[in-house]
């Protein structure tokens, strides 16, 4: 998995912005590649980046226009009919009672 898809599957879960150091620091990479796999999914419209005090990139998931695939619901599956008439049998506990019947 490549470090672009890492950031989008990480970003796509996350509620507050993130700047580059901690993602750099998070997935152990160089500050220059988290920039560079941000700016591709910016690019992409998945991403949102604004600028902080230093210059310091901050990023935010685009939950406007890019929402990820849910699936429809499944429809409830009826369990199959019972055939034929239930087998009434006597219970038997002799392991309980301790003895054989």
């Amino acid at each position: 998995m490549s470090t672009k898809e890492k950031l989008e599957r990480f970003m796509r879960d996350r509620k507050k912005p993130v700047d580059t150091a901690t993602l750099a620091a998070y997935f152990m990479v160089n500050p220059t590649t988290i920039n560079y796999a941000m700016g591709e999914l910016e690019n992409e419209d998945k991403i949102i980046r604004s600028k902080a005090k230093g210059g310091k990139n901050i990023w935010q998931w685009n939950y406007r226009l890019a929402f990820p695939f849910k699936p429809a619901p499944a429809q409830p599956v009826e369990p199959a009919p019972i055939v034929g008439a239930p087998i009434k049998a006597a219970p038997s506990y002799a392991h309980v009672r301790g003895y054989d019947d």
